[in-house]
């Protein structure tokens, strides 16, 4: 796998959580630095085991990982856009993720990378390379997050309800994507 292949990669897996945090920052107002610096590291450090983890599994768990894995994060992603589209009053809409929902977050859209461990196993990838690979995947995951989280800033002047249902309609978009 060469440098560009990497990135791309990178870029892809990284996906998931640049969105995630995208529609996470439209409804936060409050601790917002101390919201994308947690979540950040989180998702990057997540994506970052993953695929160690896939690796040392092996290929075995690849029929297990792809039948299930989609399933689970639909029903991740669209509970946690159901819930915020039905927040009822605006102080709810500001509440930040506690440690285990930042997680849990974490989790769902990492389980992509632990497939690509799974690949990189089946590939016959070195530890070195794995090694690289696996630092590129976690930079890339958070850089793309902080730079979604912020841009997100962009879109406070729009009414709160709007923020938020259109943020609860990107966590469902984001779940139903994983049944295509």
């Amino acid at each position: 796998m060469n440098l560009v292949e990497l990135l791309a990669l990178s870029l892809v897996l990284a996906t998931d959580a640049a969105l995630y945090a995208f529609s996470y920052s439209l409804t936060l107002r409050q601790r917002r630095c101390a919201a994308a610096w947690q979540l950040a590291a989180s998702t990057a450090l997540f994506q970052a085991i993953m695929p160690l983890f896939g690796y040392l599994a092996g290929e075995g768990l690849l029929v297990l990982v792809a039948d299930v894995a989609s399933l689970v994060i639909c029903v991740i992603f669209c509970t946690l856009g159901v819930v915020t589209i039905c927040r009822r009053n605006e102080e709810q809409a500001v509440v930040r993720l506690r440690f285990t929902g930042i997680l849990l977050v974490a989790f769902a859209t990492s389980i992509d990378a632990f497939a690509s461990g799974i690949c990189f196993a089946m590939a016959r990838v070195s530890f070195s390379r794995l090694f690289w690979a696996v630092s590129c995947i976690g930079g890339v995951t958070l850089f793309s997050v902080l730079f979604c989280f912020y841009l997100a800033s962009f879109c406070h002047r729009l009414p709160r309800k709007i923020l938020q249902r259109f943020s609860g309609a990107i966590f469902i978009a984001l779940g139903l994507l994983q049944l295509l």
